[in-house]
């Protein structure tokens, strides 16, 4: 990005198999380098299947106070606040019919389902 500091102004991220490696860990390239974007102006936003409270270790790990992109898109929450607290931007809930239905057909697969 030298040249054209400003060109991006925001990058989203997908978490699993693209800033994770396979021991699913940060490597410290990875950490520093999403660190230089973000004191350039970029802003960071982390988006993945993940529930919110297993993507917080990522963002504090690399120092992003951004909003997450959850649960595939279902779920946006804003940054941490210093409280503790975030705030729903966004929230498209599963119904509860099509919830159980998803349920019922893990059970029965003898997998763990997981869904908003």
């Amino acid at each position: 990005m030298s040249g054209n500091k400003n060109k991006f102004k925001i990058i989203f991220i997908d978490i699993d198999g693209t800033l994770i490696n396979k021991e699913r860990k940060l490597t410290h390239e990875t950490i520093n380098e999403i660190k230089r974007i973000s004191s350039n102006g970029v802003r960071v936003i982390l988006a993945s299947s993940r529930m919110p409270k297993s993507m917080r270790y990522f963002m504090e790990e690399l120092e992003i106070n951004e909003p997450i992109i959850c649960h595939n898109g279902a779920l946006i929450q804003s940054e941490t606040k210093d409280n503790g607290d975030t705030e729903v931007l966004f929230s498209e809930p599963l119904n509860n019919s099509a919830a159980e239905i998803i349920d019922n057909a893990g059970r029965n697969l003898g997998i763990h389902t997981g869904y908003y």
